[in-house]
């Protein structure tokens, strides 16, 4: 039966697309599907015009290589029209944005300072919901959930937005995994995060965070995104819920 007056929902999907393609079945039924009863779904798609894995697709010839990333060293300039009109198709967002990517800047950081993960990771959420705000004050309506997360991940389970709490981001985590890699040893992930928009306002806010916060762990492992972005949570008195609580509930599909 129908839901009356349904919730709204915006879903931030931000990141290289990378194997968006192959992940765009698994997106559709753990979060489209599951959510979709209950919400109207609006999409809102930041990502840029390269992309750190050939399997991606259209691509021009490489473009540069990070510094300091032995796992996935070379950068692809993407063809930028030929694959907006694939996104589009895939997704059917509210809004689109390629943002064109400054080489010589991109890699005055290395892979581990939170320098690469201001400008990398955390600015596309922060943009996107910049759209979300721009399309509330056009249609004079709040969303009452915001959801992140990436072209490039999969899940093993329904990613369901139930009886959200004020004041509190639902991450993947809660497990010890290389303690010594993380504040208070315990693990949070940054390919997702949800809440009411609120506490997703500042949940994006984390890439005006200029410096890394203080950690009590070694310099190799202080600034990476995820212990920052645990104590970033932790500094605003954010709370933090698990909405996922084993590692092999969501996957990040390299090829």
């Amino acid at each position: 039966m129908p839901v009356a007056n349904k919730k709204r929902l915006a879903v931030l999907m931000c990141g290289h697309l990378r194997t968006y393609k192959k992940c765009l079945k698994n997106f559709k039924s753990t979060i489209v599907e599951a959510n979709k009863e209950h919400y109207d779904i609006d999409i809102f798609v930041v990502t840029s015009n390269v992309v750190a894995q050939r399997e991606h697709g259209p691509v021009i010839k490489p473009a540069s290589t990070l510094k300091g990333s032995k796992k996935h060293p070379t950068v692809y300039k993407v063809n930028v029209e030929e694959t907006t009109a694939e996104v589009v198709e895939c997704y059917k967002p509210a809004s689109i944005t390629f943002l064109e990517e400054d080489f010589d800047k991109y890699n005055s950081y290395a892979v581990n300072e939170w320098s690469h993960f201001k400008y990398g990771i955390y600015l596309k959420p922060y943009l996107a919901m910049k759209k979300v705000k721009d399309k509330q004050e056009e249609e004079s309506f709040r969303y009452d959930a915001v959801l992140r997360t990436r072209p490039d991940v999969t899940y093993r389970v329904p990613v369901k937005i139930n009886d959200l709490e004020e004041n509190t981001v639902y991450l993947p985590g809660g497990w010890v995994k290389n303690p010594e890699r993380y504040d208070d040893d315990v693990y949070h992930a940054d390919v997702l995060a949800y809440g009411d928009f609120e506490t997703m306002n500042k949940y994006t806010d984390i890439h005006k965070m200029d410096k890394p916060l203080p950690s009590k762990l070694s310099a190799k492992w202080s600034e990476r995104s995820e212990n920052q972005l645990y104590l970033y949570l932790k500094h605003n008195k954010i709370n933090i819920k698990y909405c996922l609580k084993q590692r092999r509930d969501y996957k990040v599909e390299r090829k």
